[in-house]
């Protein structure tokens, strides 16, 4: 499951704060993770993927030391955090490879945080990927009966 969100690249501020509405890139973020639950009740979205350039205002929305910013590259097309963490273990930068959910039944569980050069300037793409599921591709896990009402 994915949902596409867009939005004005050129509106936010050197602080990742919107200049339309004040709100911070993060806050965006809470509203997508909100409208992607409210379409797809029985998932939480667990992956967010952008280009460099909007990954460059999602680190200018959180408070990160010069050596950190967040994402992580694909590789080869596929997610492999056990490859970055490697790569990171010779590196001066640190990554911040999710950040914490904050709908309040999901609170804190991770969304892995991906750079998709695929991606256009001005979209986010938030998934639901199964555990365990490396492809990238459409997934659709089975609907818990208490979610299909008739």
């Amino acid at each position: 499951m994915q949902e596409l969100y867009k939005f004005d690249k050129l509106g936010f501020n050197s602080e990742g704060i919107s200049e339309k509405t004040g709100l911070l890139f993060l806050e965006y973020i809470l509203q997508w993770e909100q409208d992607f639950h409210k379409k797809y009740p029985h998932l939480f979205a667990n992956y967010l993927f952008c280009n460099q350039n909007t990954m460059n205002i999602l680190n200018r929305s959180m408070d990160l030391n010069q050596n950190e910013s967040c994402g992580m590259d694909l590789i080869n097309d596929k997610i492999d955090v056990d490859a970055h963490f490697e790569m990171e273990r010779y590196s001066k930068r640190k990554n911040i490879y999710a950040i914490g959910s904050m709908i309040e039944s999901n609170f804190d569980e991770p969304i892995f945080l991906v750079c998709d050069d695929k991606c256009y300037d001005g979209t986010v793409v938030l998934k639901y990927i199964s555990e365990g599921n490396d492809e990238i591709g459409d997934n659709t896990p089975p609907v818990d009966k208490k979610v299909i009402q008739f």
